[in-house]
């Protein structure tokens, strides 16, 4: 079984939204402003943040999963499947929001959009990974966890 899945969500829209309003701004200021120069380069910091995270994709790597934030490929993840100790499917909260960070009791978290997602527990840790597709990232994720069991014994 192989499995591939690519999200795509709006937060991009908006990142190019600020971009775009910071290059107005930037545009407004006196020529040779640090506050131009400040302004120009946030705009264009934010406008490779939002090619970095106009989708989430998803896929079988032979050995591991392969987590990757696009289309500008600067965030990724690999997740060995023997690494993992369980799959399930789960949802995050409006609290933990988007994108990639870490927290105390909750573990990593790669969101895109959306609340839900999938939690693989880790020997030390968890990594929940944001999905439209849940149930099928979960079944696929537990036909490797099985094939992993048959093989130890």
């Amino acid at each position: 079984m192989n499995y591939c899945h690519t999200q795509k969500a709006p937060l991009y829209l908006t990142l190019l939204g600020l971009a775009a309003i910071l290059a107005i701004v930037a545009a407004r200021q006196p020529p040779r402003s640090p506050d131009r120069t400040g302004l120009l380069l946030g705009a264009v910091i934010v406008t490779l943040l939002a090619a970095c995270f106009g989708t989430l994709t998803v896929r079988d790597a032979g050995e591991k999963l392969a987590v990757k934030f696009g289309p500008v490929p600067l965030f990724h993840k690999n997740i060995r499947y023997t690494d993992m100790r369980g799959v399930e499917a789960a949802r995050s909260s409006f609290l933990d929001g988007w994108g990639i960070h870490y927290r105390p009791g909750g573990g990593w978290l790669w969101n895109l959009w959306g609340y839900d997602c999938v939690r693989i527990q880790l020997q030390k840790t968890a990594i929940r990974i944001g999905t439209d597709d849940p149930l099928g990232l979960t079944a696929f994720l537990k036909t490797k966890l099985s094939a992993d069991d048959s093989r130890t014994c």
